[in-house]
């Protein structure tokens, strides 16, 4: 039974990883893949009733929800919180190597990066400020590191092997009254 006080918080979130895309850097657009991926996902998401999607203002991530917010009239909204987990400022070959081991060592944090601690406070900082918004059903499109971090905050299990298992797009359930995760994308 929903008191009054329950009946305004967010219930549903859906946490979206990105379509396909051209590459890492903030200006990557969609391959051909992805632009596929994305009419998918639209016809995907569309009968979800979603009422509010805020996105990464990454390219890949905008491109990959602008069909979907322009067939459904929700207004996309950014945020620089859902952008990636940024592991290290440079590129590394063993970048597989220190994320893994970012996920064992949630505080450590290598040259100009964040800590896993430190990437999922962000984020979550973004489901918080939700709270209270009068939304039932948000979209939050972001990338695969800052998703996975996200669904570690409900529950501590989850770990670099399910970043791993990860696909593009992915789409996860999130019911913030009792915590329970889905993973709905098939």
């Amino acid at each position: 039974m929903n008191t009054s006080k329950e009946r305004g918080k967010i219930s549903i979130i859906y946490i979206i990883r990105h379509c396909k895309a051209e590459g890492q850097e903030f200006s990557a657009s969609l391959t051909n893949i992805g632009e596929v991926q994305s009419k998918m996902l639209t016809e995907f998401l569309l009968p979800l009733s979603i009422d509010r999607v805020i996105s990464s203002p990454m390219v890949r991530a905008c491109e990959s929800i602008e069909l979907f917010t322009q067939r459904s009239g929700v207004t996309l909204e950014m945020d620089q919180r859902l952008s990636e987990w940024v592991l290290c400022e440079s590129h590394r070959d063993d970048w597989r190597d220190c994320l893994k081991d970012s996920f064992a060592n949630v505080d450590k944090s290598l040259d100009g990066g964040e800590s896993l601690n430190e990437a999922m406070n962000r984020g979550i900082s973004v489901i918080e400020d939700l709270k209270d918004s009068g939304f039932n059903k948000t979209a939050l499109v972001t990338h695969g590191g800052m998703l996975t971090v996200m669904l570690k905050y409900y529950n501590s299990w989850i770990g670099f092997d399910n970043w791993e298992r990860l696909t593009n797009p992915d789409v996860f359930e999130i019911n913030t009254r009792n915590s329970i995760i889905n993973r709905i994308w098939k």
